[in-house]
């Protein structure tokens, strides 16, 4: 699966279906768009806030690599892999389309029924991005924007029907474009004086409250073709 280090990052998307199809004595297969391009997602961290939208092609040049199909992102949970064919990826034009064929394990068995009842309508991918390929401006609310350009995609790691929305890992690079903006803020606020950045708060009660306000929030909703 490749290294976890600075540049890896976390995203979800719900949507309309994640499908577990598979009837009449046909294997079962979980269908769904793991990555969505051409839409504004609001990515809230511990480091700050900004939207991010993902080009067509992102994960061009990383399609054919060898990536898993997980079960909530666990590596002791495969439900399939692409050097086997049991995970293929398509390229499509709402975004990044999958269809995993599960095993007949307890965990696959599981992830089917909680899919068909409708427990499960949520997937998630892991990647890196190329260094210098995102493109990072303020619009006119002030808001932090960042672009994923087309070919932009370094590594995927893996995609992975989840019950809750994982929270959304940012590399490295990202908090230093956000912790930058801060900066640049407080500095305008305070006639250009320095000051400090305010301690970033604890990480798990932060994961906690993104979760909730997430509960909360009323998602775009996107209606698979």
């Amino acid at each position: 699966m490749g290294t976890i280090n600075d540049e890896y990052e976390l995203r979800t998307y719900r949507l309309v279906e994640v499908r577990a199809e598979g009837g009449d004595g046909a294997a079962p297969r979980i269908e769904g768009i793991a990555a969505v391009y051409n839409q504004p997602t609001r990515i809230d961290t511990t480091f700050g806030s900004y939207v991010e939208t993902i080009d067509p092609g992102f994960f061009e040049g990383v399609m054919g690599d060898d990536v898993r199909a997980l079960w909530n992102h666990n590596t002791d949970l495969v439900l399939g892999r692409t050097k086997n064919d049991t995970l293929q990826l398509q390229d499509q034009e709402a975004g990044l389309g999958t269809v995993i064929h599960p095993p007949d394990t307890q965990w696959g068995r599981d992830a089917i029924t909680s899919i068909k009842r409708g427990d499960v309508d949520q997937m998630s991918f892991a990647f890196t991005v190329k260094q210098g390929w995102d493109e990072w401006k303020q619009n006119d609310d002030g808001v932090m924007v960042r672009q994923l350009k087309r070919g932009a995609c370094k590594q995927l790691y893996d995609v992975s029907p989840v019950s809750f929305p994982a929270y959304p890992q940012t590399s490295v690079s990202v908090r230093s474009h956000l912790q930058e903006s801060q900066r640049e803020g407080l500095g305008s606020r305070d006639g250009g004086g320095e000051q400090g950045l305010p301690p970033d708060p604890e990480p798990k009660a932060a994961q906690g409250r993104w979760r909730t306000a997430n509960m909360e929030r009323k998602l775009e909703i996107l209606q698979l073709k």
